[in-house]
């Protein structure tokens, strides 16, 4: 994930406090454990995390916003998750890791992850390069009418 996504997922945050707390005369001081003082802190904040962002891409942002209050989605499994919907594998195209839903329009972004470990194939192990000394046991069988 580019530092321009991880920029627009705090602002994100920082949007949807925002809109949680409303305008500053709707809020009473300390009855949601944030003083107007602090609201004016977290606006400015905001202001300034949104001058880091690129234009066309701070644009794009708002654009999203206006449909949607989370603008900014994970892509898992190929499926996003702002909305649920299924990419084909061959629509990825990482270019900057910025992508953006084609049935939402919400802007897309793939976490990094660490690979999980491969696990080893069969018969690489070191008691199978010897080759196995038990010998297979064979069900035994039943005479027929017997009991």
């Amino acid at each position: 994930m580019n530092a321009q996504v991880q920029r627009l997922i705090v602002l994100q945050e920082l949007d949807a406090m925002l809109d949680d707390l409303g305008h500053e005369g709707a809020v009473e001081e300390g009855t949601l454990g944030l003083t107007v003082q602090g609201l004016r802190k977290t606006r400015k904040r905001r202001e300034s995390i949104a001058k880091e962002v690129d234009e066309k891409l701070l644009a794009r942002y708002v654009q999203v916003r206006r449909r949607h209050k989370r603008a900014v989605a994970e892509l898992r499994d190929n499926t996003c998750l702002g909305c649920f919907t299924r990419r084909p594998t061959a629509s990825w195209v990482d270019r900057g890791g910025l992508q953006t839903c084609e049935r939402c329009g919400r802007i897309l972004f793939r976490r990094e992850e660490p690979a999980p470990p491969l696990p080893e194939p069969r018969g690489t192990s070191p008691s199978d390069a010897k080759g196995s000394s038990r010998r297979r046991r064979v069900p035994k069988t039943r005479p027929p009418g017997g009991a």
